[in-house]
C-alpha cells in the first residue's frame, strides 16, 4: 500500500532502520487488528516504511474463497466497494479506511487522502517464494537507506 502521492508520513529511516512516528503507530495498530477481527487470517512479516507498507496476510488453508476472490477496491463516496467480504481487497480497504480516518482526525485534516488508490498484491505459491518475500520485507528499510545515500 502506498501513501497518497508517495509523500513520507509514517516515520523515517535512520541508519537503515525504520523509526515509525505517531502516524506509523496508527498504521501498525490497525494492521495488527486484522488478525484479531478475522479468525481465518494471521499476519506474517510486515514493515512500515516512510511512504508505503509491505505485509503478508496468511489465510486459513480451508478458506479458499477469500484467497481467490480478491479484487482491488473501488472507492465510491468514501466506502470500499467491489471487494468480496473477507477478501484481500476488503481487508486492505478496511485497513486503509481506518488508518486514514484516524490519521486525519489526529491531524485535523478530515477527508484528506492518505492512501493511493488500489494496492499491489502477490499470491505466494510456495515456501521459496515466501522466504524471498519475507527477506525483501526485512531488507526494505536498509535498501531504501542505501538508495538515499
Amino acid at each position: 500500500m502506498c501513501k497518497y502521492k508517495k509523500q513520507d508520513l509514517f516515520g523515517e529511516i535512520c541508519k537503515g532502520e525504520m523509526k515509525i512516528n505517531h502516524y506509523g503507530q496508527i498504521l501498525d495498530e490497525e494492521w495488527c487488528k486484522t488478525s484479531k477481527v478475522r479468525n481465518n487470517v494471521s499476519l506474517d512479516e510486515y514493515v512500515i516504511m516512510p511512504n508505503h507498507f509491505h505485509g503478508i496476510l496468511v489465510f486459513d488453508e480451508s478458506d479458499t474463497v477469500s484467497m481467490i476472490s480478491s479484487t482491488p477496491e473501488l472507492h465510491l463516496r468514501g466506502k470500499c466497494s467491489g471487494a468480496s467480504p473477507g477478501s484481500v481487497g476488503a481487508i486492505i480497504g478496511q485497513v486503509k479506511s481506518r488508518t486514514a480516518r484516524r490519521i486525519n482526525h489526529s491531524r485535523g485534516t478530515l477527508g484528506v487522502k492518505v492512501w493511493q488508490r488500489n494496492y499491489y498484491e502477490h499470491v505466494i505459491r510456495d515456501d521459496n517464494d515466501l522466504d524471498d518475500i519475507r527477506q525483501y520485507i526485512k531488507n526494505n528499510p536498509e535498501k531504501m537507506y542505501l538508495l538515499d545515500k
